[in-house]
C-alpha cells in the first residue's frame, strides 16, 4: 500500500473572480501557508485535464494540506497567517469549497 500523506487531509477548491490571478494565489498559498506549524504536507495547483467526465473541474486553484492531529489542524485554522490569507483572498473569490478527510484506521 502506498504511504498516506497525512492523517488529516484538508482539500480546498477555490474559484477566482479573475482566473488570471491563479499564479498569484498559488505563490501566496505556498509562501503564507507553507511555514505554518503543524502542516506535514502541502500541495497547490490547477486542474489537470484528463478528459474524464467524473472529475470536478469548476475551480481555478486547489489546495491540499495535511496534518497529523486534529489539534494541529485547529491551530492552523486559528493561526494569524491563515486568518490573514483568508481575509486577503476571500474578496477575490467567487466560491470556496472545502473537503476534510480523516484517514481511516
Amino acid at each position: 500500500m502506498p504511504p498516506v500523506p497525512a492523517r488529516i487531509g484538508h482539500v480546498v477548491l477555490l474559484s477566482l473572480q479573475d482566473p488570471a490571478d491563479a499564479s498569484e494565489l498559488i505563490e501566496s498559498s505556498r509562501a503564507v501557508l507553507g511555514p505554518i506549524p503543524g502542516i506535514t504536507s502541502l500541495g497547490v495547483g490547477t486542474h489537470l485535464e484528463t478528459g474524464r467526465a467524473a472529475l470536478i473541474d469548476d475551480y481555478d486553484v486547489a489546495l491540499y494540506i495535511g496534518f497529523e492531529t486534529e489539534a494541529d489542524y485547529a491551530a492552523y485554522l486559528a493561526h494569524p497567517d491563515h486568518v490573514a490569507y483568508v481575509d486577503a483572498w476571500r474578496p477575490r473569490l467567487t466560491s470556496i469549497r472545502i473537503i476534510d478527510i480523516l484517514e481511516a484506521d
